[in-house]
């Protein structure tokens, strides 16, 4: 079932593939003139396919791709695999480097790693906390493990 914060969170996308796959214009069905029911308007966002901007953002944060793109990105990637293969085999000479087409999902993961790897640890956060407290440069407090600190 649809919510309002659903609807809310996703305006623009759903006003644009209102206009896309319906030729409804989203605020006018919402509450202009030719006002349509709930029952309408659910089922009209729930069916929207995959590739609609909606689905897109709430499903991948609006980094994906068609199938599509997917399987173009994936024939390019076969067809430079059997050239090297075809080159390996009929010339002396070292191949060239696979071709790797990034995915936008593959990006997302890189990224959402990236900012796991940035989360400091419980340790490093003691110590460049009580670690900065310092008279005459020494160190006052540098924990060895978190177990360590006293609550």
């Amino acid at each position: 079932m649809i919510t309002l914060d659903f609807i809310v969170e996703y305006f623009d996308e759903l006003e644009a593939d209102f206009q896309r796959e319906y030729g409804l214009d989203f605020r006018d069905s919402l509450y202009g003139e030719h006002k349509i029911g709930v029952r309408r308007l659910s089922t009209l966002i729930e069916n929207l396919t995959l590739e609609s901007a909606t689905m897109r953002k709430a499903i991948t944060g609006g980094r994906s791709w068609t199938s599509t793109d997917e399987l173009l990105a994936l024939l390019c990637e076969l067809t430079d695999q059997s050239n090297r293969m075809y080159h390996t085999v009929h010339f002396q000479e070292k191949t060239w480097d696979p071709l790797q087409i990034p995915r936008p999902y593959e990006q997302v993961a890189k990224e959402e790693k990236k900012q796991r790897d940035r989360t400091p640890t419980p340790k490093d956060e003691l110590v460049s906390f009580f670690g900065k407290a310092t008279t005459s440069n020494q160190i006052l407090m540098t924990p060895e493990d978190p177990g360590d600190v006293v609550a």
